[in-house]
């Protein structure tokens, strides 16, 4: 079936960069919605790994590389690559708990963090392809009114959908600076 990942192709994938390893237990996390994301226990050597696999858009493998890459120069914390495919990553376990939002600490120290993450400067607006932007715009409008088109594009067509999208470019447009 196309876009099954199988345990053949999980274990083909680790011993590119673990050649004897053996997988001993897995557990697949929920939440991904464009990758899953596989938390393996493995022997030889013996440690837990995560393993991403982005089943139908190959590019965000090598997209999320980049931005660990970029991300982890400027000091913030995030996995290590340990390896990768063309469609998957495998990935350090960090240790830690989900964020308790009822903590106001914890969620302004989360706050810190992903205010570094939005201050990293690239050279253009645009979606991350790879390791490059493509398309590129000047300005970060010009690249969210391509955004909201491209979205747009999107919405299956029903009754009151195309009068929706007017109304949303409509407003947008008015909102330019």
């Amino acid at each position: 079936t196309p876009g099954m990942i199988t345990r053949e192709i999980i274990t083909k994938g680790i011993r590119t960069i673990f050649p004897h390893a053996t997988i001993l237990k897995k557990h697949s996390f929920s939440q991904g919605l464009m990758n899953r994301t596989i938390l393996l226990t493995i022997k030889k050597p013996s440690k837990e790994v995560i393993f991403r696999i982005y089943p139908k858009e190959l590019w965000k493998a090598e997209k999320e590389r980049f931005l660990y890459q970029i991300t982890k120069k400027r000091g913030i914390p995030v996995p290590r690559c340990l390896g990768s495919g063309k469609n998957y990553l495998i990935l350090s376990k960090v240790e830690g708990t989900p964020l308790p939002v009822d903590n106001a600490h914890a969620v302004a120290q989360a706050g810190e963090v992903l205010g570094k993450i939005h201050s990293i400067p690239f050279q253009a607006f645009g979606w991350i392809v790879g390791t490059t932007i493509k398309p590129a715009f000047k300005t970060w409008f010009d690249f969210l009114v391509f955004d909201t088109k491209e979205k747009c594009k999107k919405i299956p067509t029903k009754k009151g959908t195309s009068e929706l999208k007017k109304t949303v470019l409509k407003i947008l447009k008015k909102s330019k600076p």
